[in-house]
């Protein structure tokens, strides 16, 4: 089950963001623990290449120290089955209202707490909507049906920020925001850390009306 106040999060979110704003980064973190789904793991995907990457001794493509990482956990038919049939594009989260293929979150820059100039950029999301930068520790072991998308995060999540999007894109951080690596609490030693936008989506073409869709998950590895 969901824990309550993350499930007050994300019914805010569909409602017009008015508890979330209420909400300190803190308060969604504590709060925010993702369905106890058995299995949740720090998976591996090949499927975008990753950034700076390189295969360990067991075969798994894994996300260089420092570097951007890679995408994982995909809204494309490869981690689970999105809501309604709506199949995003490969490497994108599940389809939206505007068949654009999903929402494709991805990262450029230097994941080091020293000197971070690592920025999550997103794109494909609806035309003038609403979007919530996201943070976890872990995977679940698959993605999770939630609203129009597939949740990928587990564990307790860390809010990052909500930005408006132009032409269905976004990033972060924008001029005046906290570091990433500020804003995510990332310790001075790094620690590797997963990521995902939570966007409104308030087309017609989606038969539940959830009124909220996901982009896919990025594994980066933050390096000190």
């Amino acid at each position: 089950m969901f824990n309550a106040k993350f499930l007050g999060f994300a019914l805010a979110f569909a409602g017009g963001f008015s508890l979330l704003a209420m909400q300190s980064p803190a308060q969604v973190h504590q709060g925010g623990n993702l369905p106890n789904y058995p299995g949740g793991i720090e998976r591996r995907a090949p499927n975008p290449g990753p950034i700076g990457g390189k295969v360990d001794g067991g075969g798994k493509i894994q996300p260089k120290e420092g570097q951007a990482g890679f995408a994982v956990c995909f809204g494309d038919g490869s981690d689970g089955k999105c809501p309604n049939g709506h199949v995003g594009l490969k490497g994108h989260g599940c389809d939206n209202s505007v068949f654009s293929g999903g929402a494709m979150l991805v990262a450029t820059g230097a994941a080091k707490v020293s000197k971070d100039t690592m920025k999550l950029e997103v794109n494909g999301m609806v035309p003038n909507t609403t979007a919530i930068f996201m943070q976890g520790p872990t995977l679940a072991k698959t993605g999770i049906t939630f609203g129009d998308g597939l949740l990928c995060l587990y564990g307790p999540v860390t809010y990052i920020g909500v930005k408006s999007t132009k032409y269905g894109a976004t990033e972060y951080p924008q001029y005046g925001d906290e570091p990433l690596c500020d804003k995510g609490g990332i310790p001075p030693f790094g620690a590797p850390r997963y990521y995902q936008v939570l966007y409104r989506d308030e087309g017609a073409s989606h038969t539940d009306k959830t009124h909220f869709n996901l982009s896919n998950g990025w594994m980066t590895v933050w390096a000190p």
